[in-house]
């Protein structure tokens, strides 16, 4: 059992490290890592819940909290349920250690560390999540200033948050660099005019605030 949850941190690790580097292969990497760290916990629960409960609820505990973390990065939907189930389970965790006068170590610790970041992480809007892993990432910054497909997926997100203004702002920074790349005669592929034309849809959902449903470009 030991062995499968060091085998899972170390996928979740690659994937972590992969997905901050925009590098292909990040999310199965993190998917896979999280399969395993869930199936891990559900394995030692049903295993331990009568002899060892406050340490089974703690691995289930990290591998929710982990799942609502994907979730995020993701921008997945259903991540505030996720994280409901994660905040119970671990409040639970924090009660059956308290009720059994057990005495708080490194893993209850981390937990709890754990516990406060995700927690963070659940009040920070999606669009300073994807700011900081696109704008802010040196790994990445000088592409996405040059891409108006991520100007236009940071748009969505402001757009999400009622940042009307910015929102708009980040839609004519997309429209910019399309028309920049095409006056300077770099090939224009059939594709990217349907952007544009979406990018146009885009800018008067925004202005008439009835942006509704996300399109993906092509």
């Amino acid at each position: 059992m030991k062995k499968l949850y060091i085998l899972a941190w170390i996928i979740l690790t690659i994937g972590f490290c992969f997905k901050f580097l925009h590098w292909p292969g990040a999310n199965v990497s993190l998917l896979l890592g999280n399969l395993i760290l869930l199936i891990h916990s559900i394995i030692f629960l049903i295993q331990n819940a009568k002899s060892n409960l406050p340490k089974s609820l703690l691995y289930l505990s990290i591998s929710t909290l982990t799942t609502y973390l994907i979730f995020r990065l993701l921008y997945w939907q259903f991540s505030i349920q996720v994280f409901t189930i994660a905040f119970v389970i671990t409040i639970i965790c924090f009660i059956s250690y308290l009720a059994k006068n057990i005495q708080f170590k490194a893993p209850q610790i981390i937990l709890a560390l754990y516990f406060i970041f995700a927690l963070r992480i659940f009040f920070t809007p999606a669009y300073k999540i994807f700011y900081f892993m696109n704008f802010s990432n040196p790994s990445s910054a000088e592409y996405a200033q040059t891409s108006y497909r991520v100007w236009n997926n940071y748009s969505w997100f402001l757009y999400l948050s009622n940042k009307y203004g910015e929102a708009e702002e980040a839609n004519k920074n997309a429209q910019k660099i399309y028309l920049e790349k095409q006056s300077s005669n770099e090939l224009i592929l059939e594709r990217d005019k349907q952007n544009y034309e979406i990018l146009k849809k885009n800018e008067e959902k925004i202005k008439s605030k009835t942006w509704v449903d996300y399109e993906y470009l092509k």
